[in-house]
C-alpha cells in the first residue's frame, strides 16, 4: 500500500512537471537568450558580456559570412547590430540563415571565453552543416584556434574540416 501511495504520488508530481514547463526568457530572440544564459554564467549584465565578446564575434562573423558582414556592435541596452557595407542593421531583423551566422559567431566568441577562464572541455556538434563549404573551412580553422586555449572536441565526417584537425578517425 506504501509502495502504490508513494508511486501514486510520484505520478502526479511528475505530471504537474510536464503540464507547466517553465518559459525561456526571450523564447522570440535567440541571441537575446544566449547573452542572458552567459551573463549568468559568467556574471555581469547580457550588454556586458557581449561587449566583452564583440571583437572575437566579429572577426568569426567575418569569417563564417565570407566577408560579407565585417563587424558586429552592441548598444547600451545590449542589442546587437550586424556592419555589413559600412551600415549597421538589427541583428534581430536580418533574414534567418543571417541570424544563424551571428549566433554562431557569439556563441564561438563566448565559447573561447569559456575555454580561456578554466580547465574545460569543449564539445561541438554538427553546428556548421548547413554552411558553404568556404565557411565551413573559416570554422574548422576557428575551431582550430580555440583548442589552443583549451580542449575542443569536435567529431565529424565532414570533410572541409579535416585540414584542421588535431587527429584523423
Amino acid at each position: 500500500a506504501r509502495l502504490e501511495a508513494e508511486g501514486a504520488a510520484g505520478a502526479s508530481a511528475a505530471e504537474a512537471r510536464r503540464v507547466a514547463p517553465p518559459a525561456p526568457p526571450h523564447a522570440g530572440d535567440p541571441l537575446r537568450g544566449l547573452l542572458e544564459r552567459a551573463s549568468a554564467e559568467l556574471g555581469g549584465s547580457p550588454a556586458a558580456v557581449a561587449r566583452g565578446v564583440v571583437g572575437r564575434a566579429s572577426q568569426a562573423l567575418g569569417a563564417l559570412s565570407l566577408a560579407r558582414f565585417s563587424a558586429i556592435a552592441v548598444d547600451d541596452r545590449g542589442n546587437l547590430q550586424v556592419v555589413a557595407g559600412g551600415r549597421p542593421a538589427p541583428a534581430g531583423g536580418l533574414a534567418p540563415a543571417e541570424r544563424d551566422l551571428v549566433f554562431l559567431a557569439v556563441k564561438l566568441a563566448l565559447l573561447e571565453q569559456a575555454l580561456a577562464g578554466g580547465r574545460a572541455v569543449a564539445l561541438v556538434d554538427e553546428a556548421f552543416a548547413g554552411l558553404p563549404d568556404g565557411a565551413r573551412r573559416a570554422a574548422g580553422r576557428f575551431l582550430r584556434q580555440l583548442s589552443k586555449v583549451g580542449q575542443v572536441l569536435h567529431a565529424t565526417t565532414d570533410p572541409a574540416f579535416r585540414e584542421s584537425a588535431d587527429h584523423l578517425a
